[in-house]
C-alpha cells in the first residue's frame, strides 16, 4: 500500500524538509492531507517511532 492508496487527512513526518519534500511532490497533489496543507513536522522532544532502538514499538 502507498499513502496514495491510503489518502490520510494528516501526515506527520519527521522535520521540515521531510514536510517540504511531500509538498512540493506533484505526485501527491491528490493526497488530502496534502491538498489540505496537513503535513505536520513531529514537534521537538516527541519519539520518533522509525527510529531503530531498544524502545521501538514492535
Amino acid at each position: 500500500m502507498s499513502v496514495l492508496s491510503w489518502n490520510p487527512d494528516f501526515i506527520v513526518c519527521r522535520d521540515a524538509r521531510t514536510r517540504k519534500t511531500i509538498l512540493n511532490d506533484p505526485r501527491r497533489r491528490t493526497v488530502t492531507a496534502v491538498r489540505d496543507h496537513h503535513v505536520l513536522v513531529n514537534p521537538t522532544g516527541v519519539f520518533v517511532w522509525s527510529v531503530r532502538s531498544a524502545g521501538s514499538a514492535y
